[in-house]
């Protein structure tokens, strides 16, 4: 990506029970961690949610509970995702949804 030099970008996606951050929640996210055309990092956990994943939502993403309930909380790795993405330009699909969720959670922290 010529246009972005000397530019961190962070090329994220996320994976949620639902559609309401704050009702719903994150169950996996991968970020790609990407330095004037090289990667530099990358980051992928599946979380338990600590909530039931629908059905729907299971057969669309492919992660059932049995794949999360031994993985962390999001609450034990939001530090880390901060840091992570810390002064990235972001980007993804649907990213507008995608941040929703992660801003709630790193919202959620500072209460």
């Amino acid at each position: 990506m010529k246009f972005v030099k000397n530019q961190h970008l962070v090329i994220l996606d996320v994976e949620t029970t639902g559609v309401k951050a704050g009702v719903d929640k994150v169950i996996e996210l991968y970020m790609l961690k990407i330095f004037n055309d090289e990667v530099v990092d990358e980051y992928y956990s599946k979380f338990n949610p600590q909530i039931e994943i629908p059905l729907f939502i299971s057969n669309l993403t492919g992660i059932y509970p049995w794949h999360v309930e031994n993985s962390p909380k999001i609450d034990n790795e939001i530090e880390k995702i901060k840091n992570f993405v810390d002064d990235s330009v972001i980007i993804g699909h649907n990213l507008r949804f995608d941040l929703s969720f992660l801003n709630y959670e790193l919202n959620k922290k500072k209460l």
